[in-house]
């Protein structure tokens, strides 16, 4: 889970739109809650190809629950930096989770677990990973 700080645009090694969708979409989120406890850094950047932040505003303190994979690297500042995404090229719906009140609001069926809260999904998660031995 994380909080969202600022939607921006930063280049991607191929600047180039993958079939229409942009790739310079990039969320910066303050890490909340890592349940694998695979994330290094404090504050992570997100690429995502659907625009997020018309529909909900920072001021908020927007908490997410989103699915990272590791990505193409970005630019920023002139230098190469670690990226993550959350989005496959074709999703037509953004891949998001909204966060409140330890409530998931899981709008666009990412995960289909809208109204569960966040602890109960944590708890589930991990539990399933390791009964299916993948994470201890």
């Amino acid at each position: 889970m994380v909080e969202a700080i600022k939607d921006t645009i930063l280049g991607s090694e191929s600047e180039t739109p993958f079939y229409g969708y942009p790739k310079d979409l990039v969320l910066f989120g303050r890490v909340i809650d890592d349940v694998l406890g695979t994330i290094e850094e404090d504050t992570v950047l997100i690429r995502h190809t659907n625009p997020w932040l018309e529909n909900f505003d920072l001021i908020e303190n927007t908490k997410l629950l989103l699915l990272l994979k590791r990505g193409a690297p970005a630019f920023y500042k002139g230098k190469k930096i670690k990226i993550y995404y959350c989005e496959m090229f074709f999703q037509e719906f953004p891949q998001y989770m909204l966060v409140k009140n330890n409530l998931i609001y899981d709008e666009y069926n990412v995960l289909n677990i809208n109204g569960m809260k966040y602890n109960n999904f944590r708890n589930y998660y991990i539990s399933f990973l390791e009964v299916n031995g993948i994470h201890k």
